[in-house]
């Protein structure tokens, strides 16, 4: 999610919330026959991290990013090498956690299109990034031949992956589906520890972003009484977004597995990427660039692999017991309605689909301003700002009313850090450069000599160089230099160039006598190219006519040369931006990796894109242009990486004309002026808004949405799709895509001060379907990535004469919009219209073949188990046996109460051969036998909304926070003394060994040897419990049947009761679960419009009908089957 640096800023603010993960590494062990080997780790062993896992989620996406295009090594050669490091990776991962029920893989899917138009500006970008790195490669290559040096032909002509191929629909999404489900066929079988395990595969052919399709299988899992309330989960992923959505199933028992980005590696400091020197960052560096033969190929560098680290959610609930807690509320306190608000509060700061507001930073304590503003006002609003996903309009007008107060104040602010900021860094770059001149005195002077008056310096001796090793055996090794007077050091190169001149105009025997003064001329000449391609120094007509004559190009090549991160730091200053960038993210505190172009840590969590050399930035005196006119590009809404965030662009319809502003330049394109990206990734421009002086407001929507301030009925209109995104952004957190096809028209965001009456505000959502992979790759790809899609697909995005032109600018302006870095720009593309979209893609429909429209459709979850698993004879028996055609329920008491339907895989046949999809990898072969089984797997109905409540049943684990760790929290980080998590898992083993009694840790007898599964039973109160040794005791709870009834009143008779509220103190019981809705009106969502594609609409998210009350469950909905009529 959008949400810059919010990881670093949770584990500094509530530093127990962050563990190390342990993690068993194979041991090398001497085989049979004497030789070395490595064993494997053994998964049905206890897992190392002192509690157990029963539910294990992968966003896919944030392993396949750094797989296929990975840092500080080379990239695999092929896709089908691509495959095999995700296997490696996932598997790693899998062994850290070692689910017992459920391991779930999700890869990101058809999204809304409010996330399509993020993901739109972050393609346009890295296309944009790729071709300024090919132009440094063909520079790189021509100075390298100006050298005197030959390019291979492999290496002119190499082309690099395009990372945009990570996209719903394209070849490589198909490959990585079938190369997933070969792989855990695999482990199926081989592995005796995923004998018990049921791996739920969603790919991308599943419409929904990934981690959005785990929560909502959870959201609907928990909706049904045989869920148990103390089930464990891990999820793991890059992105931020994953911390709010495992807060917002109110599920306790949840972590947050990612890699340690900001751990500092094994080899010690980091070093400056240009001269490897510690103590200072390649931007401030003063040393001459290096230079490396681009025929070399990359050595990949042996480090350790990055640790991982679990963000614990249950503490991290703690905390918020503690810092949302208001005193004095004239309503009962209830955490999980407060915790709602907390997380609602944090879209303000950012997320995937919206522009953050002008006035909140995070890095400027933006999330404490606006609970400041929440824990004031909340007494005087009389209840909390959400309810179960829904926003109460009245209630949210006060938190912007106060967040309004302060803006001037916040811009002022900001203005004032800024320039203290400047002034710091600038001393600092003098004392840095200061030193390292000192540094290089003294190396001078440990290389000079002074005999009798004369000064002699150390200079290279070529013989040493040439022939290398000593004279004789006998003797030493010749230096690598000669000593020679300081003066004639001085006229060498001058005598160099004079010889060569000479030899170049006499014989050929000259040309051989002078090679060393020819070769060395040529190195000159490639020096002053050098200078002139990176604008470093003025070079005369007369001498570019020379080296361009001396330095000819070859043909140019396609792509850019893969090399490793450091290597492409080396070359050139705009690649010298993207080290910068890493360093000081890792030192200021940027929530992602930084990555290469077009990486999603979906993938993140953050990713921080590189900069460009070269950006387009906006002109002054530019006003939004016609959607009509393909070279003019419209000033709606195009949000950029904000403050370390990702990409967010959003789209424009036709419909929406009515909402363009007043135009009257309309008819003169946008000049596209080129700036220059400085070495540590800033970009030098003239902001023309100046928030931090008067009349800033006038100036912001002249300039930003080409109105004036007092047009009140066009900001009336920006500030109600705001308010209409975040409402949308919370119900897709917490029910579902409330519109697949809703979308914040604008490239920016209002100010708080223009929201007026909002709690009279009529915001609905209409229902509607997701766009099919094709649809959304003419959506999201430029023109040069079109290879990805089928060739009919093609001519649209390149033809003149196609009526979606305009969609693909080969140039388009970036905004900085008052940032600093050139990632942070607003990137300025035309809206889409999707009427026009579909309507061009179904004219090219019928050219596609067979196969091409199977993956352009959408597909089914997969779920897989071994031939031991206790479904596995009622899935053969029951759906291969009789070939069913209607869905049939999965056996919650086989599965351990989870629920469900299932059909046939119809690519599946129990017990054949899996044949390989990778057959260049000879360690992959074709599987005989497969002793795995795979169906097609339906989430189930969801009985009931999702509730913000703990289930009855729930026990909490032992506190992690101290008396004096509140005390800290409550005085804001003030004082005291702030605890911190040791290394190690969690809350650590009881002594005398844990046993498991519900998925949690109990006291228990020492373990034995060995893990032992949970047995078939026929209620979830008479188990005798599972774990390692003697059963530990269960849940002091009344008895359930897996099918509903059952005693004690538990199960269906009241499956929502809410559960003790161990934070509620003396605050009284909770407060009622009143009907949700926008303001005073209760949305009853309309009928589904018809599918433009004659195909039933998928019934994904929310179940349709039945309003928004929280009382009586609604009508039957349906799962991820986009198909319901085969149900």
């Amino acid at each position: 999610m959008g949400v810059p640096a919010l990881f670093r800023w949770l584990s500094k603010k509530y530093p127990k919330i962050v563990e190390r993960v342990k993690e068993d590494t194979p041991k090398k062990i001497r085989g049979p026959d004497g030789e070395i080997v490595e064993e494997p780790i053994r998964y049905e062993n206890p897992n190392p991290n002192g509690f157990e896992v029963d539910n294990l989620y992968l966003d896919m996406n944030g392993i396949v990013h750094p797989c296929t295009h990975p840092e500080g090594r080379p990239a695999p050669e092929t896709e089908e090498e691509m495959m095999v490091e995700i296997f490696k990776y996932t598997e790693r991962v899998v062994n850290m956690c070692r689910p017992r029920k459920v391991l779930m893989m999700a890869i990101d899917g058809v999204a809304p299109r409010a996330k399509m138009n993020q993901q739109r500006s972050r393609r346009f970008r890295a296309a944009q990034e790729a071709a300024d790195k090919e132009e440094e490669r063909r520079e790189a290559i021509k100075l390298f031949e100006a050298m005197g040096h030959a390019v291979s032909e492999e290496t002119a002509n190499h082309k690099s992956w395009d990372t945009n191929a990570i996209t719903p629909g394209t070849p490589f999404m198909d490959l990585l589906s079938i190369s997933l489900k070969y792989w855990v066929s695999h482990k199926l079988t081989t592995d005796p520890g995923w004998k018990d395990l049921k791996i739920i595969l969603s790919d991308s052919s599943v419409p929904g972003e990934g981690e959005h399709k785990i929560m909502d299988w959870i959201r609907r899992q928990r909706s049904y009484p045989t869920w148990d309330a103390n089930t464990s989960h891990v999820i793991y992923g890059l992105d931020a977004d994953l911390i709010m959505l495992s807060l917002a199933t109110h599920e306790p028992h949840f972590r947050v597995l990612r890699e340690d980005v900001f751990a500092q590696s094994s080899k010690g400091p980091h070093a400056c990427k240009n001269c490897g020197k510690v103590g200072h960052i390649a931007a401030n560096c003063k040393s001459d660039k290096k230079f490396k033969d681009p025929n070399v190929a990359e050595v990949a560098k042996t480090e350790d692999p990055k640790p991982f680290i679990f963000l614990d959610v249950a503490c991290l609930r703690e905390y918020l017991a503690v810092e949302l807690v208001v005193p004095g509320m004239p309503f009962p306190f209830d955490l999980e309605l407060a915790i709602d608000d907390w997380i609602f509060m944090i879209f303000f700061v950012g997320n995937d689909f919206l522009p953050h507001l002008p006035s909140l930073e995070i890095r400027e304590g933006a999330i404490d301003v606006l609970l400041k503003i929440w824990r004031a006002e909340l007494p005087r609003m009389g209840g909390y700002l959400t309810n179960h996903g829904k926003v109460n309009l009245d209630r949210a007008q006060v938190i912007l009313e106060g967040l309004a107060k302060s803006e001037d104040e916040i811009f002022q602010k900001r203005k004032d850090d800024e320039e203290r900021q400047e002034h710091s860094q600038k001393r600092r770059r003098i004392e840095e450069h200061k030193r390292q001149d000192e540094d290089k005195a003294r190396e001078e002077d440990r290389n000079t000599l002074t005999l009798n008056g004369t000064e002699y310096v150390a200079v290279d001796n070529p013989a040493a160089t040439a022939r290398g090793g000593p004279l004789h055996p006998s003797l030493p090794s010749r230096p690598a230099f000669d000593l020679v007077p300081k003066e004639d050091a001085v006229k060498q190169p001058e005598d160099q160039d004079q010889k060569a001149k000479k030899a170049m105009a006499g014989s050929n025997s000259d040309i051989v006598k002078n090679r060393k003064a020819i070769r060395m001329a040529n190195m000159s000449a490639a020096q002053a190219l050098k200078a002139e391609l990176e604008g470093g120094n003025d070079v005369n007509v007369d001498d570019k006519k020379a080296i361009a004559q001396e330095g000819k190009e070859e043909d140019e090549a396609v792509v850019t040369v893969e090399r490793t991160e450091d290597e492409e730091k080396e070359q050139l200053t705009k690649e010298e931006a993207r080290g910068t960038l890493e360093e000081q993210g890792e030192k200021e505190g940027v929530d992602e990796e930084v990555v290469p172009p077009a990486i999603q840590t979906d993938e993140d969590e953050g990713e921080a894109p590189v900069g460009d050399a070269t950006v387009a930035e906006n002109d002054e005196s530019t006003t939004p242009e016609d959607d009509e006119d393909p070279t003019h590009v419209p000033r709606k809404r195009k949000r950029g990486d904000s403050d370390g965030d990702e990409d967010s662009n959003e789209e424009d319809d036709d419909d929406d004309d009515d909402d363009a502003p007043p135009n009257p330049e309309a008819d003169q394109p946008i000049p596209k002026k080129k700036l220059k990206v400085n070495a540590d990734g800033t970009v030098d421009y003239e902001d023309d808004v100046k928030l931090w002086e008067p009349g800033y407001r006038e100036r912001y929507y002249e300039k930003k949405f080409g109105v004036k301030l007092s047009e009140r009925e066009f900001i009336d209109k920006v500030t109600k799709s705001y308010m209409e995104g975040l409402c949308w952004v919370l119900e897709y957190y917490y029910q579902g895509v409330p519109a697949w096809d809703w979308f914040y028209p604008y490239h920016y965001a209002p100010f708080a001060q223009d929201f007026r009456d909002v709690g009279s505000m009529d915001i609905k959502f209409e229902t509607s379907i997701p766009f099919k992979p094709f649809a959304q790759l003419l959506g999201v790809f430029p023109a040069a990535s079109r290879i990805h899609l089928p060739e009919p697909l093609q001519t649209l995005m390149i033809d003149e004469d196609s009526p979606i032109l305009d969609f693909y600018p080969p140039d388009f302006e970036i905004d900085m919009n008052g940032k600093k870095m050139a990632w942070q720009g607003v990137a300025l593309l035309p809206f889409i219209d999707q009427n026009r979209l579909l309507t061009a893609l179904k004219s090219k429909e019928e050219l596609l073949s067979d196969d091409e429209k199977r993956r352009n459709s959408w597909g089914d979850n997969v779920m897989f188990i071994a031939n031991e698993n206790p479904l596995y004879d009622l899935f053969c028996d029951k759906l291969y046996g009789l070939r069913a055609k209607d869905p049939i329920p999965i056996d919650t008491k086989a599965s351990y109460g989870i629920t469900g339907s299932v059909l046939p895989d119809p690519n599946c046949v129990p017990a054949s051969t899996f044949d390989t999809p990778i057959p260049s990898i000879s360690e992959c072969p074709d599987l005989n036998p497969n002793d795995s089984i795979s169906v097609r797997y339906y989430f189930p109905r969801q009985a009931h909304p999702h509730r913000s409540i703990l289930l009855r049943g729930y026990k909490p684990e032992p506190a992690r926070l101290t008396e004096s760790d509140k005390d800290w929290v409550r005085r804001g980080g003030q004082g005291g003394r702030r605890g911190h998590r040791h290394n190690g898992g969690g809350n650590g083993n009881v002594t005398g060994g844990p046993g498991m009694a519900r998925g949690r840790y109990e006291s228990g007898p020492p373990r034995t040897n060995g893990y032992q599964p949970p047995p078939p039973r026929s209620n979830y109160g008479g188990s005798s419990g599972y774990g390692y040794g003697a059963p530990a005791p269960l849940p002091s709870r009344p008895p359930v049947s897996s099918y509903g009834g059952g005693a004690g009143g538990y199960g269906y008779s009241n499956p929502y009761a809410a559960a003790p509220n161990p934070y509620a103190g003396g605050y009284g019981a909770p407060a009622p679960y009143a009907a949700g809705g926008y303001g005073q009106r209760p949305y009853v969502p309309p009928l589904p419009p018809p599918n433009p594609y004659s195909a039933p609409p998928p019934a994904y998210g929310r179940p349709p009908g039945g309003g928004y009350g929280y009382g009586a469950p609604p009508p039957r909905g349906g799962g991820y089957n986009p198909y319901p009529s085969r149900r």
